[in-house]
């Protein structure tokens, strides 16, 4: 997680095959409609982002993952 990216596409290709993503507010919340990402504040306990992380993780499994478009037809 990290406080510097912009808007990486390492999380774009994550997504696209399905990878359950974390990412940070607030450059996060450019991924905020995608079921399998999930946004933490980095001002939390490490221990409660860890409880959150392994919540979303079996949260995002059991959900279908985002539709991407590749802009071939």
């Amino acid at each position: 997680m990290s406080e510097k990216e912009s808007y990486p596409q390492s999380v774009n290709e994550a997504n696209a095959i399905g990878v359950p993503t974390v990412v940070v507010e607030s450059w996060g919340m450019n991924f905020s409609d995608r079921s399998r990402t999930l946004i933490k504040r980095l001002d939390l306990d490490d221990g409660k982002i860890a409880e959150e992380i392994a919540n979303f993780l079996e949260y995002a499994g059991k959900h279908p993952k985002s539709e991407f478009r590749d802009g071939i037809r």
